[in-house]
């Protein structure tokens, strides 16, 4: 019996100088291709065209027509295997804090920590971790809040896996606490997730995704601002003007507009007080007197 190798669907696990050449190859026949490296920037390269990195043996080998393992020696076969069903350190995370819980396969909690999202509270986390040597790491929301945790540990070579917000809270809504919330039961939702969840993807944080992320925040930090700005505009405009200002108004035409109107008692448009208030910037003060004429020589 003969497979197609496009159609086919295949793991690999280990990443060596010969597992990476030939899982290059299978790339380069055009199959679809799942890896598994304990070291998790051996896959960088086979991620960069098209494979997809499993952050755990279990997940790469799930639905896998065919399963290539590559490693050293019986001990390191041994650790990889004995790591398809390994305990998960997950991790509820927030702005100020992470909360970890340690689940073991039969979904109960071993121990929960939490720590200060910081350098300290990072290597009190890893610590903590330490204790289940072939744990996989699971984070909710990898790309949001858990994205600091998540950079952390790429850069130690470290893989985890992304659990969606979405999927946890529905975890902890049909647990039998009642959906009760708290950090440990968010956390324990999370382990409870990478458990149970195939197909999770591995957290995988991108400067570029990092910095765009950012932008965005900050465009629609602006776009409030502004969007504030102009019903104030219009608030004020509505009280000095028959009829308020037309629809598109903004703060450089508000104070023209303004000084039209003539209310007794309201302070002039040129008013730093009430330029300032509208959103507007009050005209400078003259830096020095303008030179005065020269009279003509006689």
């Amino acid at each position: 019996m003969t497979t197609d190798i496009k159609n086919a669907r295949i793991a690999f696990l280990g990443l060596g100088i010969m597992g990476s050449g030939m899982a290059g190859r299978l790339l380069d026949a055009g199959a679809r291709l799942t890896v598994f490296n304990r070291s998790l920037e051996r896959t960088a390269p086979l991620a960069s065209r098209g494979a997809i990195v499993a952050a755990t043996p279990r997940d790469a080998v799930a639905g896998a027509d065919i399963v290539f393992s590559m490693v050293a020696d019986d001990t390191a076969s041994h650790d990889i295997w004995a790591a398809s069903d390994p305990v998960v350190i997950a991790v509820d995370p927030h702005k100020a804090s992470w909360t970890a819980a340690a689940v073991d396969s039969a979904l109960r909690p071993l121990a929960t920590i939490r720590v200060p999202v910081s350098h300290a509270g990072y290597q009190q986390l890893r610590r903590f971790a330490a204790r289940w040597p072939t744990a996989v790491w699971a984070i909710e929301g990898a790309g949001g809040l858990g994205a600091p945790l998540a950079s952390r540990l790429s850069d130690a070579g470290i893989a985890a896996v992304d659990v969606p917000a979405k999927l946890a809270t529905r975890v902890r809504m049909l647990s039998t606490g009642h959906g009760r919330k708290n950090d440990d039961a968010d956390a324990l939702s999370v382990g409870i997730a990478a458990h149970s969840a195939p197909g999770l993807r591995s957290a995988v944080v991108e400067d570029a995704v990092i910095v765009l992320r950012a932008l965005v925040e900050h465009r629609d930090e602006v776009v409030h601002t502004r969007t504030q700005t102009v019903n104030r505009l219009h608030v004020l405009l509505t009280q000095l003007l028959p009829g308020g200002a037309p629809r598109q108004l903004d703060a450089d035409t508000a104070p023209a507009r303004a000084g039209h109107a003539r209310c007794a008692g309201w302070p002039p448009s040129s008013s730093p007080r009430f330029a300032t208030w509208i959103g507007a910037s009050p005209p400078p003060p003259p830096t020095s007197a303008p030179p005065s004429p020269t009279a003509p020589p006689p």
